[in-house]
């Protein structure tokens, strides 16, 4: 732990959508709560989420110069997306544990047992971690949360797809609601393989799935950070006129309603059959683009995900040669386009990066 780094207790509020299920988790989860203050947290249960019943939170009260998470808001906004879009049983973000300052969601969320569905959200997160173990500071204003799932293990859809169907319900979640944002953003907002989201070239999110097994239950933890209204280090996107209705609590609420429907179609239908494949290419930056395998020095283009939720290239049949030449990657445009490349290979997200602007792929250092 660094708790030399935080200004403000460790305090942990814990909403359930009903008392109902408040009462299903203090009897089913005691040990989590037992184990989070015996590790340093001040953990709350409020009675409710409404202002009148929630009279002991810190929702909606700035601390510092951040403002904090506005918890009536956001279940308001998930009754109006589920009944939208998904009537009948919820099973993500029922449960949501709010803290003004954590070091990392994803840290928290993997650490003690919550219950399937539930969400952790900070005002701030001063270690956030990124796929190959990066860190950063997510300021205020920028939306940092962590979402647990579990899984019957021996599902036969593979679980690097739950990646993508996280960017896709991201990506469709920001824009305003009306027919003239969603197309300004379908044009400017893009997903980059495999899990970041950019505007004009910027990042403004990034999603990291991690998973662990345990008996028959596989369970993932899918964090997200989104640069929504904060003012550094980079674009924002409520800045966008597109996005300019969105706060941090309608963004996670409609996240939440989309991912669940898109995670439901998913296990039921799969990839390609259930339309998630059309529309996640519609929306990402690499299409046919063309691209260089460093380690293996070949070319080819890209077709979209394999079966197994890797990037699928197609290769130029003569790439080998054109690699030993030097030449560049648009050498391989003509043969690939004439129909002749008839051979494919998967690069998996966990072991490669990928340069889009290069058009580079090779494996992580």
């Amino acid at each position: 732990m660094t708790s030399d780094k935080f200004a403000l207790p460790r305090r942990l509020l814990v909403y359930c959508d009903s008392l109902a299920r408040r009462q299903r988790l203090l009897e089913t989860h005691s040990a989590t709560l037992v184990r989070l203050r015996d590790a340093g947290y001040l953990v709350q249960l409020p009675q409710g989420w409404k202002p009148e019943t929630a009279a002991d939170s810190t929702s909606g009260v700035a601390s510092g110069n951040v403002t904090a998470f506005a918890v009536h808001s956001f279940f308001v906004e998930l009754e109006r997306y589920r009944h939208q879009q998904q009537p009948g049983a919820a099973w993500v973000g029922h449960t949501l544990v709010h803290a003004p300052l954590l070091e990392s969601t994803q840290d928290l969320i993997r650490s003690f047992a919550f219950p399937d569905g539930t969400v952790v959200v900070a005002d701030r997160q001063v270690s956030g971690r990124g796929r190959r173990g990066a860190t950063w500071d997510s300021p205020g204003g920028s939306l940092a949360f962590s979402l647990q799932l579990e899984l019957q293990n021996g599902c036969d859809r593979p679980v690097q797809f739950i990646q993508y169907i996280a960017g896709l319900a991201l990506a469709e979640s920001i824009p305003n609601e009306s027919p003239e944002a969603e197309q300004e953003a379908a044009r400017a907002l893009h997903i980059k393989w495999p899990n970041d989201l950019l505007v004009d070239g910027l990042k403004v999110a990034g999603i990291l799935c991690e998973s662990s097994v345990f008996r028959d239950r596989f369970t993932v933890y899918v964090g997200i950070g989104v640069n929504v209204a904060n003012a550094a280090p980079t674009a924002a996107l409520a800045q966008f006129s597109w996005a300019s209705a969105l706060t941090r609590e309608r963004l996670l609420a409609r996240f939440l309603v989309r991912f669940e429907r898109f995670l439901t179609i998913f296990l039921d239908k799969g990839w390609v059959a259930s339309g998630l494949g059309a529309r996640y290419t519609a929306r990402w930056l690499h299409q046919r683009q063309l691209v260089l395998l460093a380690e293996t020095n070949q070319r080819g283009r890209i077709i979209g995900l394999s079966q197994q939720g890797c990037l699928l290239v197609e290769l130029d049949p003569l790439s080998g040669e054109r690699g030993r030449s030097g030449a560049s990657a648009i050498a391989g445009q003509a043969q690939c386009e004439a129909g002749t490349c008839s051979q494919y290979i998967e690069v998996e997200p966990d072991v490669s990066s990928f340069d889009w602007q290069r058009g580079i792929v090779q494996r992580k250092q």
